[in-house]
């Protein structure tokens, strides 16, 4: 199931149909979970077994250029999806309109759009702060014991 899942066998189904797959999944009726969980164990054990520069740093190197790739397409699959494909509600662009446009109602206050558009700068400040942290160390300095 694992596999078929990845390779989309859920985008020709509904939202409760796909919902009901992740609870048989977590509910243990089989041993895939636990397959699962012991090769993700093995796996973590074995890269952190090789330390810091042979195994976290070279699966860094795979890992994060995936991650972005994976993030791209996913945001490009979000913003280009059409009401009624893949068991959409609305279009895509709708999650955008959510932050871009004011709403006044139901709570009647007009800077709850201006709320909702400071929850993506608090998310995103961490990104900025760890990029000027990265930015301003230099090769010889010590992190754990900078006071």
């Amino acid at each position: 199931m694992g596999l078929s899942f990845c390779c989309g066998y859920v985008c020709r189904q509904k939202q409760d149909e796909v919902s009901s797959i992740f609870g048989n999944y977590v509910s243990l009726n089989s041993a895939e979970p636990i397959i699962f969980w012991a090769i993700c164990l093995l796996l973590n054990t074995y890269i952190l077994s090789k330390g810091l520069s042979g195994g976290v740093e070279k699966v860094a190197k795979i890992g994060m250029p995936l991650l972005i790739l994976f993030g791209v397409f996913l945001a490009n699959k979000g913003v280009t999806l059409h009401a009624g494909e893949d068991g959409a509600v609305n279009d895509g662009t709708m999650g955008l309109n959510f932050y871009g446009r004011p709403i006044f109602q139901p709570y009647g206050r007009p800077k709850f759009g201006l709320l909702r558009r400071a929850n993506i700068f608090y998310a995103l400040r961490w990104y900025g702060f760890n990029t000027m942290l990265c930015l301003m160390l230099k090769p010889k300095d010590d992190i754990a014991s900078m006071q």
